[in-house]
Order: structure tokens, then sequence, then C-alpha cells
């Protein structure tokens, strides 16, 4: 029973994706997931449909109520099984405090619960307050309980001297907190780029584009090398164990 928080307080920078990706990970090992979307402005997660994602309201009027999250802490509690938790940039300090000061990731694993915590980082102009957000999110991990998504779409990570983000101080300093990474490169191959663009914008995973109609044969085969992809580095982190 894993509990998968999806954190960044940089919008826009592939998070919804990630947790996506990780839903149908888990849903096609034939886990019994519940999905939930803790975004008060985008919350682009809950439109997946097919992942049956519950929005979480979190909101009293124009500001944030942590207390509100407790309704989510109650239902990863009473479910026997995994859960996937897409939060969005604006509630991110919010949600990192009441996780924080309230115990949170205590309770869970004393409840049984294995607790990851998924960020992003990405490159280009986003790669400074992304790199922010992982650094805030390090401290506050379990052990061996953060996987990094590098997300090269925007541009390589990478610092200033050209090192790569796996050989920076960054990381090498936090390896006792990072289970490992998944790493999304950018679609340099339009066709690969389209595909994969037009099933993010009609909300379905890539097992339901590929299992569609209104996807061709080839367009199938270039969602479903997608899909190898990313699934065989999950598959490399062993997050399917009971």
């Amino acid at each position: 029973m894993a509990i998968h928080f999806v954190l960044q307080g940089k919008g826009g920078v592939g998070k919804t994706i990630a947790s996506v990706l990780i839903a149908t990970y888990l849903q096609s090992a034939d886990k019994e997931i519940r999905c939930y979307d803790t975004d008060p402005v985008n919350p682009t997660f809950s439109h997946y449909k097919g992942l049956n994602v519950e929005q979480i309201q979190i909101m009293d009027g124009a500001k944030v109520n942590q207390k509100l999250f407790d309704s989510l802490i109650i239902k990863i509690l009473d479910h026997e099984g995994d859960c996937v938790i897409d939060n969005g940039a604006s509630s991110f300090i919010p949600l990192m405090d009441y996780i924080q000061t309230q115990g949170v990731i205590e309770l869970l694993v004393s409840s049984g619960k294995t607790v990851y915590v998924h960020t992003v980082i990405t490159g280009g102009q986003g790669m400074k307050d992304t790199l922010a957000g992982y650094l805030g999110l390090v401290k506050n991990s379990p052990d061996k309980g953060l996987i990094v998504w590098v997300n090269n779409h925007f541009g390589e990570v990478a610092s200033e001297t050209g090192k790569h983000f796996f050989e920076t101080k960054m990381f090498t300093d936090n390896e006792s907190k990072i289970l490992g990474a998944v790493t999304l490169n950018k679609l340099e191959n339009d066709t690969f780029l389209s595909d994969f663009q037009r099933a993010i914008s009609a909300h379905i995973t890539l097992d339901e584009a590929i299992a569609s109609d209104k996807f061709n044969i080839m367009e199938k085969q270039r969602l479903k090398i997608i899909r190898r992809n990313v699934f065989s580095q999950l598959e490399k982190l062993d997050l399917n164990h009971d």
C-alpha cells in the first residue's frame, strides 16, 4: 500500500503528466488505486475520467484552509491500496507545511503505508524554480522516498558548467533520500510529440489512447514506445511491491 505525492512549487512543468503516468503504471499492474487532485486553480488531473480522480476541495473562500487536507489523509488511510495525489503549485506551500507540522508522513508510515514523494525538475527558464522546490522537498521526504522526474522537454537539466543533474552536489549530497529518477526526454520527432500532446489534450491515458479507435496503428505504435520507455524506468524503482 503506497502513497504517491506529486509535488512541485512551480506550475506548468509536467507535474500532472507525471501523476497520470504513475497512476496508469499502477493501474496496468492491477493495483487498486485511488487518485486525488488538490489543485484549487488548475485541477487538470481530475479531468482524467479513466482514472476516476476525485477533486479535494481545500479552499475556504479565497484562501487555502489547511484543515481541509484532513479529508484527504482520512481517505488515504481508509483505502486498502495505492493512492496518487497531484497537488497544485498554488497549494504547494500550505500542503508542505501541513505534512511537516502535523506528522503526516509519520502517521501514514505507522499505519502501514509506504510514502513516495515525486517531484519534477525541468531545464530552461523553470530550472531554478524547480530545483528550489526539489531542495524544499528533500528534507521532508522519507529516506529513499523521493523520486525525481527529470523533464528535459524545456531544455536539458544541467548546471552552468555542463554537469548533468545526477552529477551535481544537489543530487549526490541527497542520495540517501532519493530512491531514483524518471527521465522524460524531449520528443524531438514531431510525430511522437503530436501523438502524445493529442492524448494529453483529450485527457486520456496512454493505455486509453492505445485502445482507442481514434488513433491509427502507427500513432498507437509511437505511444507504445513512449509508454514502454517510462514504464521501464518505473519498473526499476520497484513501486509494485506489497
